[in-house]
């Protein structure tokens, strides 16, 4: 059977008999038992393209690949695209997947799952970069400090319980990161200006 082409697409119609209007399906052509590209014509003049091939208990399966359009693009496929997509089936179908439907919706329901994790993920990033506060921020620095045996550790323990965990608990606790000089401003009086200022407001 000869191979579709653009004028023969445009010019096709659907199967008219009796008064009576139905699909019409033209094949692409291609050898036998690797599945073929087909146009459907519809009784609307909607014409698409579908992958049909012989599922693993002999029924006849059509996976839908797109509209056609000579241009291609975001409206449709043009011929060498639908082909092009045929080509991957029937390459899928030779190697032994059968049940092409099912392998497809397995894919997709993976790819569906990964998307989705991947966007939990994110969202829990987000969540904890906003609960982050002060009074977490110091509680790591005590322990990098303390994992390096840093001789002062005590003593900078001791300066934050006094003067921040202390005198100001609620500050300390709703201050989220990153923290600006101007945020800490009130509950800041008791330490020595100098070297490693805070961001400005």
């Amino acid at each position: 059977m000869a191979e579709l082409t653009d004028r023969q697409i445009q010019a096709a119609r659907p199967k008219e008999q009796d008064g009576h209007v139905s699909d019409h399906w033209i094949s692409d052509g291609g050898a036998r038992g690797s599945g073929r590209l087909y146009l459907r014509v519809q009784a609307n003049g909607r014409k698409s393209f579908f992958y049909r091939y012989a599922g693993p208990s002999g029924k006849r399966g059509a996976i839908p690949l797109g509209e056609y359009t000579q241009r291609g693009g975001r409206a449709g496929l043009t011929l060498n695209q639908a082909r092009d997509k045929a080509s991957e089936l029937s390459r899928l179908y030779l190697d032994g997947i059968r049940d092409l439907h099912g392998y497809i919706e397995a894919r997709v329901q993976t790819q569906e799952r990964e998307i989705s994790l991947s966007n939990k993920a994110a969202l829990d990033k987000a969540d904890e970069d906003q609960h982050r506060s002060l009074r977490r921020l110091i509680a790591a620095y005590l322990v990098a400090l303390e994992q390096a045996d840093a001789s002062d550790v005590a003593n900078v323990r001791s300066m934050f319980r006094l003067h921040l965990l202390w005198t100001s608990p609620a500050s300390v606790d709703n201050y989220q990161l990153p923290v600006r000089s101007c945020d800490v401003s009130p509950i800041s009086g008791h330490f020595q200006t100098g070297v490693g200022r805070l961001p400005a407001c």
